[in-house]
């Protein structure tokens, strides 16, 4: 297993060009909110700027990234550890600058692979993602102890939210999971189907609660009323080409109706 993909990894090496490592940027949020457009956008984004992307696809189906893309796999990244299939018949060219690897099954079993099989994914995921200027994945969700085991350290992060109480829940404990122990993780905030006011309370109570108790700082990257989270996803692929996040808005005082939105639980 220690040779796993190697014979393939000389020539997709050749696909990335960079001196520098990938900015890597991990989304949260649920994918009945929207999480896999979204990401599909920002990569349309950064990949029209000329930016090499890697698109590691964690979720399946209607909700995948591959299918805001127009891509149906028929392999994942699973079956290429297995030994299936050809590494170079997972990873799928997505449009100029963006090659797409399907990996929700890869994702939902990388606990269970042996620590050999581990090694030898986690080499062959860095020879790819050093190659690109941007490598997009998702946070896992669920108890597992790393919420990113196929994209260790990312730069950015990312949470995909909507006014719905459920949403708020799952978004906050991804975030407790992806902060560290001491506190200084810096979120960027997408609210999607939200007019203005609930924009606004979810952003002020999600800001307080990861401050308080998190020690965490979270910046509104952007909401989107009603449409497709690719429209958003392309504006957010300009602040991160940018170099900084879009500044914090200042949340409303909550009114009566506002207040029925629930924060998360602690």
């Amino acid at each position: 297993m220690a040779s796993l993909l190697e014979d393939q990894a000389a020539g997709l090496r050749k696909l990335f060009a960079g001196a520098h490592g990938p900015t890597r940027i991990a989304f949260a949020g649920r994918e009945a909110d929207g999480r896999g457009a979204l990401m599909a956008g920002v990569a349309r984004g950064l990949a029209a700027a000329g930016k090499e992307v890697l698109l590691i696809d964690g979720a399946s189906g209607a909700a995948s990234a591959a299918a805001a893309l127009g891509l149906r796999p028929r392999f994942d990244l699973l079956q290429a550890v297995s030994r299936d299939v050809p590494a170079g018949r997972v990873l799928l060219g997505a449009g100029h600058g963006i090659r797409l690897l399907p990996a929700a099954r890869a994702l939902r079993e990388y606990p269970r692979l042996a620590a050999a099989e581990r090694r030898a994914l986690d080499e062959w995921l860095r020879r790819q993602q050093g190659q690109a200027d941007f490598v997009l994945g998702e946070a896992r969700a669920g108890e597992a102890a790393d919420p990113c085991p196929l994209l260790p350290q990312p730069q950015r992060l990312v949470v995909a939210v909507t006014p719905e109480s459920q949403s708020i829940t799952a978004a906050y404990t991804q975030m407790k999971r992806l902060a560290p122990p001491r506190g200084g993780a810096r979120f960027l905030l997408v609210i999607l189907r939200a007019d203005a006011g609930e924009a606004d309370t979810v952003f002020g109570n999600l800001r307080e609660v990861a401050a308080r108790h998190l020690g965490a700082r979270i910046e509104l990257a952007g909401r989107l009323a009603a449409g497709d989270p690719q429209v958003l996803g392309g504006r957010l692929a300009e602040a991160l080409l940018g170099g900084a996040a879009p500044a914090p808005r200042r949340a409303m005082p909550r009114t009566a109706r506002q207040a029925a939105i629930t924060c998360p639980v602690v």
